[in-house]
């Protein structure tokens, strides 16, 4: 039997999403076409490859052991593709990057800038989520993605993956000038914060911060944008913990006080098969030197 590699790619993407609806949207489909396609596939392997559970759809054991098996399958045809390319010595697009909210607004404009330049003919993509979800790089939705990690919070999600780190970065403390009380973390236990949801790594370091001086913070402002952040701070109406890449653009009323022993790392994170495809490794080049220029 000859795999259909298109049918196998939407049984991934109901693995991971969970839903027909889901996956029929990450694929541009509509959920009857999905169905479709997948009652096809069950018929080739003569077995049942998803059960129902709720409004949710799970993988039998028949249908686990395709998707599992189905990664080296996908990878074999991702290295094949980068060797045609590497013999042909053409750099050809297009690549999608995919970025959270201050990586977008800083690395990935100047990357492109340089690339434009200096490739006119290379097309780049860019997929901005404040919450980056590693699905869409597994899945092939995504060349590149940025991702983040703090020293106080390592995590395991970048295995498999190749990983090149773009920029190593401060944390700040970030206060109304107006009410400024200094460095310490614990001078600000009865003010209002400004945070992301603690499913956010920028909202989970400041709740973890503030635990470790002692307290909880009063989070009354809850988002994820830089921009609303800054502006409430600069208000007096809230206090905030930021990486330096996020607080750039500060404006006046704002006070930057550096958190002593917090970092962040920001990564260019692909899928091992392609890293090596000359347009993915010319984007992660600009990248890099757009990360350095950031940290200078």
């Amino acid at each position: 039997m000859v795999l259909d590699l298109h049918r196998l790619r939407f049984l991934r993407e109901v693995a991971a999403r969970g839903t027909m609806a889901a996956a029929a949207e990450a694929l541009s489909y509509t959920p009857s076409a999905v169905s479709q396609q997948l009652a096809i596939l069950e018929k080739e392997f003569g077995t049942s490859l998803l059960e129902r559970r709720g409004r949710n759809v799970v993988l039998t054991p028949a249908g686990r052991a395709l998707v599992d098996g189905s990664d080296e399958v996908f990878a074999a045809a991702e290295r094949a593709s980068v060797a045609v390319e590497a013999v042909t010595g053409r750099v050809v697009g297009p690549v999608t990057v995919g970025a959270f909210q201050s990586a977008g607004l800083r690395l990935v404009p100047e990357a492109l800038v340089s690339l434009r330049d200096d490739h006119p003919e290379l097309e780049v993509h860019l997929r901005q989520d404040l919450n980056v979800d590693l699905r869409d790089l597994h899945l092939g939705h995504v060349d590149i993605c940025i991702d983040q990690e703090y020293d106080q919070h390592p995590h395991q999600r970048h295995g498999g993956l190749d990983a090149r780190v773009l920029l190593e970065e401060p944390v700040f403390l970030a206060v109304p000038e107006t009410q400024d009380a200094g460095p310490a973390v614990d001078a600000y236990r009865d003010r209002t914060w400004a945070a992301a949801d603690d499913v956010d790594e920028c909202g989970e370091l400041l709740r973890s911060t503030c635990r470790q001086a002692g307290y909880q913070p009063d989070v009354r402002f809850h988002t994820d944008d830089v921009e609303v952040t800054l502006r409430l701070v600069a208000a007096g109406l809230a206090v905030s913990i930021l990486p330096r890449l996020a607080a750039h653009d500060v404006p006046a009323g704002v006070v930057l006080h550096a958190i002593p022993g917090t970092r962040r790392r920001v990564k260019a994170l692909t899928r091992p098969g392609t890293t090596s495809r000359p347009a993915i490794a010319l984007v992660l080049d600009h990248l890099e030197r757009a990360g350095a220029a950031a940290s200078g």
